[in-house]
């Protein structure tokens, strides 16, 4: 009786059988952003890209809240140049044109890109760091993601005053503002000249704690949330 012997294609079939078996996985096709990038690289760079988009789209609106923060120092009610966003947006329209609602819009997306990159970049290893990263995932308590995401947002508030405080002088500056420049590069030759160089971390205190409230809970409620509903399947 002649024995069956296996085909080219049955041998070739069953070597990689023996090896998805013991390798446990198939080896997955090569990517080239996932290949060249860490994952910590990965999301500062998506976060970055996400945020400055974002920054852009809302300049106007962010124009508009500083105005009406900045306004009435000293005035009497019935002074007050700005009424609610929309008559605060009418007003720099009529005023200064549709360049006024851009303005800060170079410094406001330099400052979401490096900004919010590090804070969200940085919340995952600081995360690992502190609680082990073979452990990383829903088992974290919640202690610790806060504690993460305050550190994240510590650091990342500290390096990038610099640019909070350029993109607020410049989207405070109109007719009425003394510091009022024509461009960011004048504007940061006149802190230079004026302040020296400690003056761009001005209000450093107040923006690296609200940094730090603002990480604290944003990256741990969607971490939180997006691990307690991929338990739910």
């Amino acid at each position: 009786r002649r024995k069956h012997s296996p085909s080219a294609t049955e041998a070739t079939s069953s070597s990689s059988e023996c090896q998805r078996g013991t390798a446990g996985m198939v080896t997955p096709s090569p990517n080239l952003v996932r290949d060249v990038l860490p994952q910590g690289g990965l999301r500062f760079l998506f976060a970055s890209i996400g945020c400055t988009i974002a920054g852009a789209l809302t300049n106007p609106i962010d124009v508009a809240k500083i105005r009406l923060q900045m306004q009435g120092e000293g005035l009497a009610q019935g002074q007050l140049k700005y009424r609610g966003m929309f008559g605060t947006i009418n007003t720099i329209m009529r005023e200064e044109g549709a360049r006024g609602l851009s303005k800060g819009l170079y410094p406001s997306m330099a400052r979401e890109a490096s900004y919010s990159g590090m804070r969200l970049g940085l919340y995952d290893p600081i995360k690992a760091a502190m609680f082990g990263e073979d452990k990383a995932g829903l088992d974290v308590p919640l202690r610790t993601k806060i504690a993460a995401g305050g550190l994240a947002g510590m650091i990342a508030g500290a390096i990038n005053n610099p640019f909070d405080l350029i993109k607020v002088r410049m989207q405070t500056a109109s007719d009425q503002r003394n510091w009022a420049c024509r461009s960011n590069w004048e504007l940061v030759k006149s802190i230079v000249a004026k302040e020296g160089l400690l003056g761009f971390y001005k209000g450093v205190g107040p923006t690296v704690q609200r940094a730090i409230l603002v990480t604290a809970s944003q990256a741990p409620a969607y971490d939180q949330s997006k691990h307690q509903l991929m338990a739910w399947g």
